[in-house]
């Protein structure tokens, strides 16, 4: 279910998901209360270089006459980033 208390709650999930000799890649997917991302890292020579490579919406919905997570959704949205990280030929 989804409360009050749990509305200005942010989900953040870091992934490690390249290495290469010098050169790391890190996938962060932020799920916020009304939209979420993933956010792709490229540590390489002690500089880190950021890229947002999905963007997609979210909300609570009604559900029962409580307001609710659409985890389905959210699954989908997750597979979807991950699926635009691979088209740049990084994969977890």
């Amino acid at each position: 279910m989804y409360g009050n208390s749990i509305k200005a709650h942010i989900i953040r999930a870091f992934f490690k998901i390249a290495y290469k000799e010098n050169l790391m890649y890190y996938l962060a997917i932020d799920i916020g209360a009304s939209s979420g991302r993933h956010i792709l890292a490229k540590v390489e020579g002690g500089k880190v270089e950021l890229k947002e490579i999905y963007r997609f919406k979210n909300g609570a919905e009604k559900c029962g006459g409580e307001l609710c997570w659409n985890v389905k959704k959210l699954y989908a949205d997750i597979l979807n980033g991950l699926k635009e990280c691979a088209k740049l030929g990084i994969t977890p």
